[in-house]
Order: C-alpha cells, then sequence, then structure tokens
C-alpha cells in the first residue's frame, strides 16, 4: 500500500466559526453532513496477469497510467501498468546497492515540466530517491534522477520544495517528523509521541497513511484506529483535526490508548490520496475482526479546510484507491487483484 507504516502525533485540533478557521487547542471540525452523497457504480473492472502479486494502487499519472506497489515479485517493487493497451513494466530492482532496495516505499509524485517524477524511500540505503517515470518507461529501468541521503531513522520521506520531510523513528527520536536541507541541516523538528518503552509495544497503533498536497504545503494523515483525518501545514503551525462520527465520546485518542495498553477495536481509515482541491479517504467503520469480511466500501471526500464535500459508498471492498488529478476518475483494488474503475 502506499502508505501504511508507524506514525502517531499529539494532536493540536481547530474551530471553525463564519466559514473561517480559527486554530485552537482543544477543538476539531465535526464534518457529519458531506455537500454529497451518493452510491458509485463501477464504469470498468481490470484484472489478469498484469494484476497478479500486486498489493496496492499507488497514483494515476496522466489518467492512462497506474503505478502498483508489487507484493509477490521476485525482482522488482513496483509495476507501471497502461490502463489502454494493458502493457506494464516493472521497475526498481531489489537488491541492497545504490538504486536497488531492499525495503522500498512510494511517498509521492511530482510533475515538473510535463515530466512526471516519483520519490520513493529506500530504508535500507537511507536515501530518497526521484526517479524520472517518463525515462524509467522509455529505457525499460528505473531512470534515478536525484539521491538524496536522509537522517539516521527515515522512514516515509517526501521532497517539500526544496527541504525534505522525514518521519523518524529511533531511539532518540521516537516518532518524530523532520523538515531539513538536503545538506542534512534540520531547520524544523516536531516530536510526536511516545517514550522509548512505546515504540515497540504499540507499533500496531500507529499505523497510519500519509499524502502530501502537491504544492507541497500540507501533509495528509490518518490512522487505522483513530476515526479522524489530520491536516498539518508542514512549514507553519497550524493542525487540523476532521471527524465524521456521531457516536458520543467515540474514538480512543493516543493518550488514552497508550495510558490504557490497549488499542481501539475498529479500523477506520485505511488508505488516501489527495489532489490540489481534496483528499479522498477510504474509511472502514468496522470491527477488527470483522475486517477481512467487508463487502463494500466508503469513501470519504474532505476539502484542505475540513469540509466534507462527499461521501461515495461502493459495494466493492477496497483496499486501497488513487484518484486523477482532475478528480474525474478514482480508481480502486481489492485484496483479490480486481481494479475498478468508477468515474465521478
Amino acid at each position: 500500500m502506499k502508505n501504511t507504516l508507524l506514525l502517531a502525533f499529539v494532536f493540536i485540533l481547530v474551530s471553525c466559526s463564519d466559514n473561517s478557521i480559527a486554530f485552537k487547542v482543544g477543538k476539531k471540525i465535526n464534518s457529519i453532513t458531506p455537500i454529497e452523497e451518493r452510491t458509485l457504480e463501477p464504469t470498468g473492472t481490470l484484472f489478469g496477469s498484469f494484476l497478479d502479486g500486486v498489493w496496492g494502487i499507488n497514483c494515476i499519472v496522466d489518467d492512462s497510467l497506474a503505478i502498483l506497489s508489487l507484493r509477490n515479485a521476485d525482482d522488482f517493487c513496483f509495476r507501471a501498468l497502461s490502463l489502454y493497451d494493458y502493457r506494464y513494466l516493472d521497475f526498481l530492482a531489489k537488491g541492497r546497492g545504490p538504486g536497488e532496495v531492499i525495503a522500498a516505499f512510494f511517498s509521492t509524485k511530482k510533475t515538473e515540466k510535463d515530466r512526471t517524477f516519483l520519490d520513493i524511500t529506500a530504508i535500507n540505503e537511507r536515501l530518497l530517491l526521484s526517479i524520472d517515470l517518463n525515462e524509467t518507461l522509455n529505457e525499460g529501468y528505473a531512470i534515478i534522477t536525484e539521491t538524496d541521503e536522509l537522517v539516521y531513522g527515515s522512514m516515509f520521506s517526501f521532497h517539500v520544495r526544496d527541504k525534505i520531510l522525514s518521519e523518524v523513528v529511533n531511539d532518540e527520536d521516537i516518532y518524530s517528523m523532520k523538515i531539513y536541507e538536503k545538506d542534512g541541516e534540520v531547520v524544523r523538528i516536531d516530536q510526536i509521541y511516545g517514550d522509548k518503552e512505546y515504540l515497540a509495544a504499540y507499533q500496531p497503533l500507529f499505523n497510519s497513511t500519509r499524502m502530501i498536497k502537491p504544492d507541497g504545503s500540507k501533509l495528509s494523515l490518518s490512522m487505522f484506529y483513530f476515526d479522524e483525518i489530520n491536516i498539518y501545514d508542514i512549514e507553519g503551525d497550524n493542525h487540523l483535526t476532521i471527524s465524521t462520527s456521531q457516536r458520543l465520546n467515540d474514538g480512543t485518542t493516543i493518550k488514552d490508548a497508550i495510558s490504557h495498553g490497549r488499542m481501539g477495536d475498529h479500523y477506520y481509515y485505511l488508505d488516501q490520496d489527495v489532489t490540489d482541491e481534496s483528499i479522498f479517504a477510504l474509511y472502514y467503520d468496522c470491527e477488527v475482526s470483522e475486517s477481512s469480511e467487508r463487502s463494500s466500501s466508503t469513501i470519504h471526500v474532505f476539502s484542505w479546510d475540513g469540509q466534507l464535500k462527499a461521501v461515495y459508498h461502493i459495494d466493492e471492498p477496497l483496499i486501497d484507491i488513487a484518484i486523477t488529478d482532475d478528480e474525474s476518475t478514482l480508481y480502486g483494488i481489492t485484496a483479490e487483484e480486481i481494479l475498478y474503475r468508477y468515474d465521478l
């Protein structure tokens, strides 16, 4: 999946008044009524050998190419699949040397001068690789155009304008986000939550997904066990929490979960994808014990200022989603390796 790893934040929440957002500690936006709510029917279904071993769908490029992460492949980490003729190319070799990885995580895509680049975190090499997708498709192997060294303990990392944003997990930092110059000079550190004793014991608690807004200004974060979406200004102090819950006292907070030594019994947000205008979040809201028996899905669509724009009900049990840049088409994949298309 595009973003399933460990992370937790001390929540700084928001309140809303007169259509403007005032950021205050201890408040959050409770978005209950969507502007639009409807059921989506698939307008296309793909399955076949080109989806064998696929774990998730990372992004859609130019409305014609799906970037998929591979689960069972022996030699490569990613697959570029044409949505027109279903030809595909596997790229980024598995290994231990420069340009090869034993643990790679897709971070984000960016477009510059009509070219698309993928930022990928190579944890074993402690590097952030920028891959020119256009040249990769032309040459038939990964063309790495930029290689930046990451700080010790970096997990998911992103190029953000001229800096690097890294999620850091180690004995010194525990859980934190660091923004630093490419020469390694740290320009901002946000300590997150936890003491050393929690690092191993509560890893499942912090399973999360995170996405960068295409203009590099905001980070969207969600966690499996918490019924909310968190939005952070990357180089500012504004933090926004959105919840669609209508239940009183719903959702265990991180602080409560750690102090009581327990996780929640529900899965909430499993995956998300973002555009300049919106956050598309795959919502479970089911008991953990029943997650493998799901028969449908729900998509919540938020604006970056916390408004619930739409709720889409889907009859297929998706595990991963991706949206086109113009928000005209949603793609989702199931655990059975079936790729669905929905026209919005």
